[in-house]
């Protein structure tokens, strides 16, 4: 195979050529082919053939296969860059999942067979780019077109299988903006208690995949339809709320920009107003979930903040400017604003924040005057008096009394007099 620096599409078709130049039939199967359909840009590739994994590393050769996936019959070949790797996956039929994800046997079989054992008709399509044919055993093609997320055979079966498809299959609605078929909704909202046997690192990033997406609204509701997020976030009023605050987190939700982030998300799942008291609950999420230490810096920073940004007008401008700096400050802007709308609260502080952030950033939070070691040369020794008397000259640099390095060395010196 040419070896020469080839985008992941081309290395795609390169993979299928290879396979069926060595008498081999081989396929795009699965996200890749859907994509295509719907009119999207694949993110990645995978190919399904009738090569065994054993043959398939003969093909491509030994330094260029990974067996990662060889009990299951996958292969990942690797390519060039910027290339991605692509899996090339043996047609197969799968038995049961005693582990909930995993079939506890595979036996190698056909394209039709293996179409059988998918999750949804959208993803159960293969595409031979050799030739431009489309290859459909399970009616995915019309369930594109229509828009419809469907599971191929008994949605009950499918779940069985994985239960992770529960989640999958609302993501999938969500964000290609199609509908989830009735069977498969209903079999999901019996079956919703048994997502716990789902690892939380694959719920997360089924969670954050949903909430980052411009869609994130329709997800939301269909979570709350299937009773899946009365299951993985209990906390959201929107589980335990009264009509009054659920609408106000699905307001809020509705109200976020297209380009929101899942930390923003999840703080406005878990807001129904400004000043519920969220810090361990935001704690207990992100230990059950296993979030990022990044994220539960930045839910936590955000839920604890709102409340200050909302009311920033009635306080003093210093508890709200550490309030902007402890996160991002526009971030926390849009969702204090969004809460503050979904709650008809005055948006006067949210508008004063907003501006004072859109100045530069040396204006609104610069530089402190002075540290710790400036005061101990001052003769200040070092102790918890030291913070004090800093976060004192802080409040006073911000609000204008104090402006140079030598104004904030005469303000310490009467102020340890004073005391």
């Amino acid at each position: 195979m040419n070896t020469k620096a080839v985008t992941s599409r081309e290395f795609a078709v390169q993979v299928v050529r290879t396979l069926t130049n060595a008498g081999h039939i081989a396929y795009w199967s699965g996200g890749c082919v859907r994509d295509q359909l719907i009119g999207r840009i694949p993110k990645d590739y995978d190919v399904a053939t009738n090569a065994t994994p054993e043959q398939v590393r003969d093909i491509f050769g030994h330094r260029r296969t990974l067996p990662i996936g060889q009990s299951f019959g996958v292969i990942t070949v690797l390519g060039s860059k910027p290339a991605a790797p692509i899996e090339v996956a043996t047609f197969r039929r799968e038995s049961s999942y005693s582990d909930g994800r995993h079939p506890d046997e595979v036996a190698f079989t056909d394209a039709r067979e293996d179409a059988q054992r998918r999750d949804f008709t959208i993803n159960g399509l293969f595409y031979d780019p050799l030739t431009d044919a489309l290859h459909d055993f399970i009616g995915g093609e019309e369930d594109i077109r229509r828009g419809i997320v469907r599971a191929i055979g008994d949605p009950a079966e499918r779940i069985a299988e994985d239960k992770l498809r529960m989640l999958r299959a609302i993501r999938f609605a969500a964000t290609f903006g199609f509908q989830l078929e009735s069977h498969c909704l209903e079999t999901i909202r019996r079956c919703a208690s048994q997502i716990h046997v789902v690892s939380a690192e694959r719920i997360t990033v089924e969670m954050q995949r949903m909430l980052s997406h411009g869609h994130r609204a329709t997800a939301v509701d269909l979570l709350v339809k299937s009773q899946l997020l009365a299951e993985i976030l209990p906390e959201s009023p929107l589980v335990f709320g009264d009509e009054k605050a659920q609408a106000a987190v699905l307001s809020s939700i509705g109200q976020l920009p297209e380009g929101a982030s899942f930390s923003q998300a999840i703080s406005v799942l878990l807001n129904d107003r400004p000043g519920r008291a969220l810090r361990d609950v935001v704690e207990q999420l992100a230990t059950r979930w296993k979030l990022a230490n990044a994220e539960r810096r930045e839910v936590t920073g955000l839920c604890v903040a709102i409340p200050t940004i909302v009311e920033a007008t009635k306080q003093t401008w210093p508890l709200a400017q550490r309030a902007l700096t402890r996160t991002d400050p526009h971030r926390l802007i849009q969702v204090a604003r969004v809460i503050a709308a979904a709650n008809q609260l005055d948006p006067s502080g949210v508008d004063f924040c907003d501006r004072e952030v859109k100045k530069p950033r040396e204006q609104w939070d610069p530089v402190p005057l002075l540290d710790g070691n400036q005061l101990s040369e001052l003769g200040i020794p070092a102790g918890p008096r030291v913070g004090r008397l800093l976060a004192s000259l802080r409040d006073a640099q911000l609000l204008g009394d104090v402006q140079t390095a030598q104004e904030a060395r005469k303000w310490i010196q009467a102020k340890v007099k004073s005391d």
